[in-house]
This record gives structure tokens, sequence and C-alpha cells, in this order.
């Protein structure tokens, strides 16, 4: 088993590099109901993933995200609690979309998602030198909203869409720029 190593540390947190491990337990993360609710999958007319790890390992492209630590674990007390990752639009890394996974639902709403993202961005701006980061964000996901405002990103534009089984909802488009 390889260590997953410290990247960032904050108060309450760490980000590490991922190991199989973590990929194991954010595949279960992934394919719970909620996740896929918030994460808007249900609402685009998407099923629930039914991955196996070969693919999911294939589909977060651990080996070349990992190098480049641009995908994390984030670890509170020696317990994996979720992750966070940077996808770049182009291989000058300048640009990309931001994402973050809180798992255990005992774990949503004490500010572990604020306080790792922080620690993400900074990291992103400063030493990978990246300009503009974004993310796609469903309104109805109240947390990860405010989560996103709190860490400095602007809405720059919000979608109306509608589903037969969940009705009307909003997709807000937001920008954070160094």
């Amino acid at each position: 088993m390889r260590e997953n190593t410290c990247v960032i540390r904050g108060n309450t947190l760490e980000l590490r590099e991922r190991v199989k491990e973590d990929l194991e337990r954010e595949l279960l993360w992934k394919t719970d109901k909620e996740v896929c609710y918030l994460e808007g999958l249900l609402h685009e007319g998407y099923k629930i993933p039914d991955y196996d790890i070969t693919e999911w390992d294939n589909i977060s492209h651990t080996d070349e995200f990992n190098r480049d630590k641009l995908v994390l674990s984030i670890y509170t007390h020696e317990y994996h609690i979720g992750a966070t990752g940077f996808f770049p639009d182009s291989q000058d890394i300048s640009s990309g979309e931001l994402g973050i996974i809180i798992g255990p639902h005992d774990c949503r709403g004490k500010g572990y998602g604020t306080e790792a993202l922080k620690l993400f961005i900074n990291y992103l701006f400063e030493i990978k030198r990246v300009k503009r980061l974004y993310g796609v964000i469903y309104k109805f996901n109240e947390r990860a909203y405010k989560t996103a405002l709190k860490t400095g990103f602007t809405e720059i534009n919000v979608i109306s869409k509608y589903h037969p089984d969940y009705g009307f909802y909003e997709q807000s488009f937001l920008e954070l720029k160094s």
C-alpha cells in the first residue's frame, strides 16, 4: 500500500495524494443516490453509476491527475471524508473546472467543504499558477452553492431547466479569477 502524502495542511483538514483505498471510498460516494441527486445527475437524465473500481480509476484519471496533484483526497483526523479536483481545459492548466465531494453524510454542513476549497484554491492560484476556476452547481444543492460564494466565486450565468420527475430547477455557472 502506498502512503498518501500530505500536499496541503489546514486547520482541521489535510489534502493528500490519493491512494487506491481513497478511490474505493470515492466510488461508494459517487454511487450514492443522494450524492447523484445533489450533483444533478438524476435531473439531467443520467442513472446512478454502476462503475467497478477499475472503471472508476480510469474515469478519474488517477495516474495523470495524481502526478500533477490536481485531484486530492480530503482528510480530517486520519479519516477520509472527500475529494477535490481541478480539471484543466488544456495542457497549460491556466483555466479549468473545480469540483469537490464530501462523502459521509455526518461530515456535511460542518465547514469541511469550505476549508478544503479555500486550501485548494490557494494552492491552485499560488503554486500551480492557475488563472481562472469555474464550477457548475445546481442551486437546489444549497450547501455547495453557498460554499462556492463563501470561497470567492461569483455567479456569471443561471439556466432554468425542467425535469418531469423533479420540476423546475436552476443550474448556476460560477467563476473565480486569481
